[in-house]
């Protein structure tokens, strides 16, 4: 399975004002008939900023609820060490992921007979995660949007629509500047490393080493070819 959701343009992607007032949502239903809300993705922003102290984020993981809601990720804005995106519907925030650059060493069955480097550019996915206030909700990816199979819509996650828009943006930056692969550090949970492995995600055995040089034996550092 390889997809991915195209940004509204090759040449920029968009970053409208955080939205203030929510939009209502299509199929939602009182909290009794537990109907899961579906949403098109023409009414989501993706916005290149933090979603900042005044909103509400809770990640299932600690470190991902502090790294978006604490200075750390202004800080990396602000130093170009990375950069953090946020999804929204409505005033709704969805999710939020940080990218930056990386590079690959192309070792063994990683190194394409194309290539004649040793090294590749890369763009990693840094931090990651869904409020879990509204992990529940699905997106559905409308024709508009789908890189393939345009005439059969698609409902996905909010994990799922934030992964496929991570890909799409990597596709779309390659278009300016040279990036071949996109990296991720897994934690070594089996039905999340499959859940990447299904996107077209492999694993390798590069040890992944934490920003204050410790590797970190725990995590699963994980390869996607964006031109394979």
């Amino acid at each position: 399975m390889s997809k991915s959701v195209v940004p509204a343009s090759s040449a920029s992607v968009p970053a409208p004002a955080v939205p203030t007032a929510a939009a209502p949502l299509e199929g939602a239903a009182s909290p009794a008939r537990e109907a899961v809300p579906v949403v098109p993705d023409y009414q989501l922003s993706v916005i290149a900023q933090p979603p900042g102290p005044e909103h509400t984020f809770h990640s299932r993981e600690e470190e991902i609820t502090d790294y978006f809601c604490g200075e750390d990720a202004y800080r990396d804005a602000t130093q170009h060490v990375a950069r953090t995106w946020s999804v929204w519907h409505g005033a709704d925030l969805l999710g939020c992921f940080a990218i930056q650059t990386d590079a690959v060493r192309l070792d063994g069955r990683e190194r394409p007979e194309s290539i004649p480097y040793l090294w590749a550019p890369a763009v990693k996915i840094a931090r990651f995660g869904v409020n879990e206030a509204v992990a529940r909700r699905k997106i559905q990816l409308t024709d508009a949007r789908r890189a393939d199979d345009p005439d059969e819509p698609d409902v996905v996650s909010v994990g799922e629509y934030m992964l496929l828009y991570v890909i799409g943006l990597a596709k779309t930056l390659s278009e300016q500047i040279a990036v071949r692969y996109l990296t991720l550090d897994a934690l070594p949970r089996e039905g999340l490393l499959t859940w990447y492995e299904n996107y077209g995600f492999e694993r390798t055995n590069v040890p992944v080493i934490d920003y204050d040089g410790a590797t970190q034996a725990a995590e699963v550092n994980m390869l996607f070819d964006l031109h394979g």
